[in-house]
Formats: structure tokens, sequence, C-alpha cells
């Protein structure tokens, strides 16, 4: 299902991240490496899916190692407020699926 098909409520399958994931996950890379309580290395977004509520949530597999991602779970209001990282999945792999949580 794409974000153009996506049902209110229900999650979008997996693709790339596209531009505005890697710039929601930018946005909270220093609130994500403090709920790690780590610093990363690199931060580098590979695969997003999205949820539509009263706003979007974005669940972004992010590389932060050679073989170790963190899943990155960010709130983006609908009237464009300030940005909310809502959990972290730390530590993941590349291929672990990403699983709302």
């Amino acid at each position: 299902m794409t974000t153009a098909e996506q049902t209110p409520g229900g999650w979008s399958t997996e693709a790339p991240a596209n531009g505005q994931a890697v710039c929601n996950s930018l946005a909270v890379f220093s609130d994500v490496e403090k709920a790690a309580d780590t610093k990363f290395p690199v931060f580098i977004p590979i695969r997003f899916r999205t949820q539509i509520v009263k706003g979007t949530n974005y669940l972004v597999n992010v590389a932060v190692a050679l073989d170790e991602c963190v899943h990155v779970m960010v709130y983006v209001p609908c009237d464009e407020g300030k940005l909310t990282l809502t959990g972290i999945q730390y530590p993941k792999t590349m291929t672990d699926p990403l699983v709302p949580f």
C-alpha cells in the first residue's frame, strides 16, 4: 500500500527512505542519541513506513554502523508543529522488519 492508498490509522508498506523521512529522522538525531545513550558514527535513514493519524507517524530504519540500525518513531503533527521523537528500538539490524511499537 502506498501512502496515496493508505487508510487513516493503517500503516504503509516499507519503502526506501524519501526526502521527508530523511529530514524527519535527522531532525531528531540528537534525541535519538540521548535515548540510546550513545553517539552514532553515522546516521543514514534507509527505509520507512508511515501511519496517518492526526498528523503522520514515521517509522524509520536508520543505519548507525556497518550492520547496526536503530528504528526511530517520529510524530509529525498535521499543523506543521514541532516534530516529536516518540520512541526508538536499538539495536536493530539492516534486515529487521519495521514493526510499529
